[in-house]
């Protein structure tokens, strides 16, 4: 009998050890989406501290925020003594990221320029928080979904604003002309360099686009409706495509929704 409670307090005490030291691990994210790919696999317990926009789920808005677009707040971060910072290549400048690295504070900065590299990133992020298994699942699902997505390609050329006033459209290499391509939409800025440019108005005329795809919320309504109108001048049957910000514009696993939305509005342009 005595034996049997030996081995009981062994086995406890190494459960009890395993715990804690999963317990023990810290990160924060200097990324929306980042802190939206810990809620999806269910590792937020993992986040001591967020960026803000910190919006969805409506559970991250509880969390620490150490930072906003342009802004760390080094000290606080420092005291919440994270294993790691994860972020996304430009969200924050390289002297942002050297100064945390100088506070010998580890910093993990994930390049995301097409959906191979997000899906890449949340099963890099299972195994930090020992949910493998559940962002395996999570990234089967999406592919399938988005496999169901890309079955249809019309390839309707359009591009993707990104802002105006300067005008910035996805290009070459990055993640929303990859975006574009799985929804059977051919971005006629897909060969210029850099990945996010700023065209003229009449390199946008002379490639002769059917669509525009925009961000709503992103952009001012105002200016989106005048630029619009401007290229209806030159292009009468253009077809404005507007979608969800926040589904579209972070690389997270919501992407797929704002890729249904696209499609939904393209193919209904189609008929």
């Amino acid at each position: 009998m005595r034996r049997f409670f030996v081995c009981l307090f062994l086995t406890l005490l190494t459960i009890s050890g395993i715990c804690q030291a999963i317990n023990e691990e810290r990160f924060i994210s200097l990324s929306p989406s980042i802190t939206e790919i810990f809620f999806d696999i269910e590792a937020q317990d993992c986040l001591v501290g967020v960026i803000s926009p910190n919006n969805y789920p409506e559970e991250a808005s509880k969390k620490e925020i150490v930072a906003s677009y342009g802004f760390v707040n080094y000290e606080k971060i420092f005291a919440l003594n994270p294993e790691e910072c994860l972020t996304i290549e430009g969200m924050q400048s390289s002297e942002e990221l050297t100064r945390l690295k100088n506070m010998n504070i580890k910093v993990v900065e994930y390049k995301i320029e097409n959906l191979e590299e997000l899906y890449a990133v949340v099963l890099d992020i299972g195994i930090k928080t020992h949910r493998k298994k559940r962002a395996e699942e999570k990234v089967s699902r999406i592919k399938t979904e988005i496999e169901n997505i890309s079955k249809d390609k019309h390839f309707l050329k359009a591009i993707f604003i990104i802002g105006l006033e300067p005008t910035v459209v996805a290009g070459k290499g990055s993640f929303l002309s990859d975006v574009m391509d799985k929804c059977g939409i051919k971005n006629i800025f897909a060969d210029q360099l850099p990945s996010y440019f700023t065209p003229s108005l009449e390199m946008i005329i002379e490639k002769k686009p059917e669509a525009i795809i925009v961000p709503e919320g992103e952009i001012n309504k105002n200016l989106v409706e005048s630029f619009f109108s401007k290229l209806k001048i030159f292009l009468p049957n253009l077809q404005m495509v507007e979608v969800d910000a926040d589904l579209i514009m972070r690389p997270s696993l919501r992407i797929v929704e704002g890729m249904k939305q696209i499609k939904s509005q393209t193919d209904k342009g189609k008929k």
